[in-house]
């Protein structure tokens, strides 16, 4: 499939959402992560405009997306920190899940060095095999130009911002802040990493200790690191909180 395949499905349901489910609300707002965030691009940018049409959604936020620009990028960072993904491809028998075909490698490209074994492990299960990986490639190229970004704008209601992660590998926040000008200087939140102290052995015996004379629980701000994967992530309450934070920002 191509991503102009997957895009009237997407297209329908935002209209299927307010029209159909909650008439009587504001249009729902995207929420586009990776090379979903791609995709919601190429749908608000390619649907049928006319000076009439009215707006798909109340906004659109993408968070660690393809650029514009296009995949490219992305692929490039992702051969830098495992070279060998096309030669495993290649010996697994074309495999999509072959670049991510084990907790190892699934950590390397979607989540920070002090990610939880068990919650990796989880997020590994539950990957699906059959996933395709073609649509995203048709994304390779510049998929977005600079008048299609206007055309994104005034599809998502004129609102448009960015997400990032502090140690995302593969979508970077370099990568994200020329995505974001793309879009006028689109507003871009960059979701931190909790930094080595507040993970050190140090730091975790201080705060068990405190919480144990205090008799609560556990706070759990260890291990925290803003990869790729930011809706799994350590901090998927820190992204929650960007994304909450932007649409405050724009009174929605």
């Amino acid at each position: 499939m191509t991503v102009s395949e997957y895009a009237p499905d997407l297209e329908r349901t935002l209209d299927y959402i307010h029209t159909t489910l909650h008439p009587d609300r504001p249009k729902p707002i995207v929420l586009g992560h990776s090379a979903g965030g791609g995709l919601s691009q190429y749908v608000l940018a390619n649907r049928r405009h006319t000076p009439t049409t009215e707006p798909l959604t109340s906004g659109a936020i993408f968070m660690a997306s393809f650029p514009p620009s296009g995949g490219w990028s992305v692929y490039l960072n992702w051969f830098r920190f495992d070279p060998m993904f096309g030669f495993r491809a290649i010996g697994l028998g074309g495999d999509p899940k072959a670049p991510l075909s084990s907790p190892r490698l699934v950590q390397q490209a979607f989540f920070g060095p002090r990610m939880r074994q068990t919650e990796l492990e989880e997020f590994y299960e539950g990957m699906n095999p059959e996933e395709s990986v073609g649509w995203p490639q048709t994304m390779m190229l510049r998929f977005i130009t600079r008048e299609d970004a206007k055309k994104v704008k005034e599809s998502a209601s004129g609102r448009v911002a960015w997400i990032s992660g502090e140690k995302d590998a593969i979508m970077t926040p370099d990568i994200m802040r020329r995505a974001a000008r793309e879009y006028e200087d689109a507003p871009l939140t960059i979701v931190k990493d909790a930094g080595e102290f507040f993970s050190s052995s140090f730091f975790l015996r201080f705060a068990s200790e405190l919480c144990e004379r205090l008799g609560t629980d556990a706070i759990s701000i260890s291990d925290c690191c803003a990869g790729h994967h930011l809706p799994w992530d350590e901090v998927w309450q820190d992204a929650a909180s960007a994304v909450i934070e932007q649409i405050d920002a724009w009174s929605l």
